[in-house]
């Protein structure tokens, strides 16, 4: 036995189909509005963040007047404790000569991406001078210490002991120039 269809019931189909459509624009809309206000947001977002950046003075502004042009460059000489182009210094601290050998404590400071152990560094004299491998291993663990503060205390052993009086030089990355961006040869003369 078949239930015969009433006219209102192709009605509420109708109605329901375009209720349904009615409904499905609006949560169309309600998710582009959502977008936008989220894009906005990110958009004020990395204003603050530029606003905060050019306030540190890392970012030039349109406020601020026209600056003076840079110095011409001097050549970095060979010898010296400083590395320009590599923003790498490195200044002798102490020395400590005892029987067996000289200990060197440094300061370095490093304010671009250099490499002050790309070669083990020697020292230079009249003898042949052997850096101690323990010493080379805790320099280079101390060195990340520039990472965090942009300065680092490292302390280099080498033996056997030096004569008294003489001339020592302390030579980072000895096979590259003073220039060299990544590894600088940085020569650090030695009085003990």
């Amino acid at each position: 036995m078949s239930v015969p269809k009433s006219p209102k019931s192709k009605e509420t189909t109708a109605t329901g189909r375009r209720g349904a459509g009615v409904l499905a624009a609006i949560l169309k809309s309600l998710v582009t509005v959502l977008v936008i206000t989220l894009l906005a947001l990110q958009v004020v977002e990395l204003g603050l963040i530029l606003e905060k950046v050019s306030v540190l003075g890392q970012l030039p502004t349109q406020e601020k007047a026209p600056s003076l042009p840079a110095p011409t460059p001097t050549p970095t000489p060979l010898t010296g404790w400083k590395s320009e182009p590599a923003g790498l210094e490195v200044e002798l601290l102490d020395v400590k000569a005892d029987d067996d050998g000289l200990t060197l404590t440094l300061e370095v400071r490093q304010s671009g991406p250099s490499a002050l152990f790309f070669e083990q560094p020697v020292l230079r004299g009249e003898k042949t001078y052997e850096l101690d491998p323990d010493s080379l291993e805790k320099a280079r663990y101390d060195l990340l210490d520039v990472v965090a503060r942009g300065q680092a205390e490292i302390e280099l052993r080498f033996t056997p002991a030096p004569e008294e009086g003489e001339e020592l030089t302390l030579v980072f990355n000895p096979n590259h120039t003073g220039d060299n961006p990544v590894a600088p040869r940085i020569e650090v003369p030695v009085e003990h």
